[in-house]
């Protein structure tokens, strides 16, 4: 028993460090700084993930700007009033309606312009009222006789 008691105080004392105070050696990391040359490759994938759509912030909203148009160029020479509505429709992507009546009405216009100026020119030759609705897409056309009014106010 003698021995083996030796033997474990013997692995104990020499197992055991020295409590000297040595000064604790701090090593400074350094990495170089993030460079590119090109920009990074597009990555492919049949899942994009985008925003929708957001006025920017920050910006005061400026209400005496004019409202971006597109300029379209109208060349309808003798044309019938159901071609001519039939054309605004289809540059714009919506649907057209008239009446039957009406369609054979001749306007001759060579304008560039907005939609509401051509629109205006045409509604001017045929003396019709013509409404573009853009919350449904459809331009609707109606003769100026047949549009209600309210009567004359009585005295």
């Amino acid at each position: 028993m003698d021995v083996r008691y030796l033997l474990v105080c013997l692995i104990i004392l020499t197992s055991c460090t020295s409590s000297t105070s040595r000064p604790i050696e701090i090593k400074e990391q350094s990495y170089p700084y993030a460079f590119r040359q090109l920009p990074p490759e597009p990555v492919y994938n049949r899942l994009r993930w985008s925003q929708t759509p957001q006025p920017t912030e920050g910006y005061a909203e400026h209400k005496d700007s004019p409202y971006l148009r597109p300029v379209i160029a109208a060349d309808l020479k003798k044309s019938s009033l159901s071609e001519a509505v039939e054309a605004i429709a289809q540059t714009l992507g919506y649907r057209a309606f008239y009446p039957n009546d009406i369609a054979k009405r001749r306007v001759s216009i060579r304008q560039d312009g907005s939609i509401e100026m051509i629109t205006s020119e045409i509604e001017k030759q045929a003396n019709v009222s013509i409404e573009l609705s853009h919350n449904d897409k459809i331009v609707r056309v109606v003769d100026r006789e047949i549009t209600p009014q309210l009567p004359p106010a009585a005295k």
